[in-house]
């Protein structure tokens, strides 16, 4: 909450966020990693969001609606030429059903993190 209150001001350097535990004192990779997860979604969500005709996509909803068969608008290319610029998606964070997430290993966030880094062939600035 505090990350989001800091970003609702403006601020660009919001020091103390990415790992640090008890001040300054404890760091861990894992809470890092975390931590980036939270500041992209924070980022994301605080860069808002269009309500102009084009990228609400009322007229391609009524395409969807009036086209023969079931109107499928997640199908209709409006909404995938916007799904993943407008969408963000988590990298360690998970979204799946609890049991799904269990059939596949029920791993927490932490082992998660742990497997995210350098080296695992993603994007990482590092």
């Amino acid at each position: 909450m505090a990350v989001m209150m800091a970003k609702f001001t403006g601020a660009n350097l919001i020091h103390g966020t990415t790992s640090e535990m008890a001040g300054p004192m404890v760091a861990t990779y894992e809470q890092c990693v975390i931590d980036d997860e939270i500041m992209g979604f924070v980022h994301r969500l605080l860069a808002g969001f269009s309500l102009s005709d084009e990228e609400l996509g009322l007229d391609a909803a009524r395409e969807a609606m009036e086209a023969p068969g079931d109107g499928d608008f997640l199908a209709h290319p409006h909404t995938l030429e916007r799904f993943r610029s407008q969408t963000w998606m988590p990298h360690i964070s998970c979204r799946q059903a609890t049991a799904q997430w269990q059939t596949e290993g029920g791993s927490d966030i932490h082992a998660r993190a742990r497997a995210r880094g350098p080296g695992d062939g993603r994007d990482w600035p590092w």
